[in-house]
């Protein structure tokens, strides 16, 4: 399977100029995708929402059980259990973070922020409708026209999202850290969508880290709207 890099969009970026000044406004591809998520049923901006299901890692050959928390943009807990008794736990707090317990800073820090703005896909699209970048339309290998969206987070950081012309869904993001000269992204792509409550959402992500594939998540269920426990913000 192919995996899409933020490279690629160089490739695209002549020949998507003048299709994005005939295309749908940015405004209107927006609110078309907030409601293919669900619309007024996905989480508000400043409130805590829950992800749980299933997790597989590459590079550990393990299943486990996942559980994603995310309040935008200053909290972020991922903890994976996995069937062979190992744990893995992540936890962002503003700009401190911490990884299976202990303290974590510099790149470690940046990815978890990368990680936490790939989760608040779609809402994030318009809670920081400022700081997206339109790059234009283009016609995957697939034969499936996409619209494609940068998202400048600040501190090297910028998350790239491909949307389906047509559904309005996003079919692929990859976060992208800068630092020191050197490029690092992480990508996922998304499929399976189904209903999960009151919203339709991706059941299936694929994700990849310097093109590298390194394992899956099954989206099984998803709370809204829920209050942030002190006990939350600690490690």
């Amino acid at each position: 399977m192919k995996r899409w890099m933020p490279a690629m969009f160089a490739v695209f970026s002549l020949v998507a100029a003048s299709a994005a000044r005939t295309g749908e406004p940015l405004d209107a591809l927006i609110e078309r995708t907030l409601a293919a998520y669900g619309g007024a049923a996905l989480p508000a901006h400043g409130a805590m929402f829950r992800v749980s299901g299933r997790n597989w890692s590459n590079s550990r050959g393990a299943e486990g059980a996942l559980l994603r928390e995310l309040r935008w943009p200053d909290y972020l807990r991922v903890e994976i259990s996995y069937e062979d008794g190992g744990r893995e736990t992540r936890l962002l707090v503003g700009d401190e973070g911490w990884r299976d317990g202990a303290p974590a800073s510099g790149p470690l820090v940046a990815a978890m922020k990368l990680q936490a703005a790939r989760l608040a896909l779609p809402m994030l699209l318009d809670w920081e409708a400022d700081r997206v970048r339109d790059m234009g339309v283009a016609r995957r290998d697939d034969g499936v026209d996409v619209r494609r969206l940068r998202v400048e987070l600040g501190g090297g950081l910028s998350l790239f999202v491909e949307i389906d012309a047509g559904s309005a869904r996003i079919l692929r993001s990859a976060g992208v850290m800068t630092m020191g000269g050197m490029e690092m992204s992480f990508g996922a792509a998304y499929g399976d969508f189904r209903k999960l409550g009151l919203l339709s959402w991706p059941g299936r992500e694929d994700q990849s880290a310097m093109g590298q594939e390194t394992g899956w998540s099954i989206i099984e269920a998803i709370e809204v709207n829920l209050p942030l426990e002190r006990d939350a913000l600690q490690p």
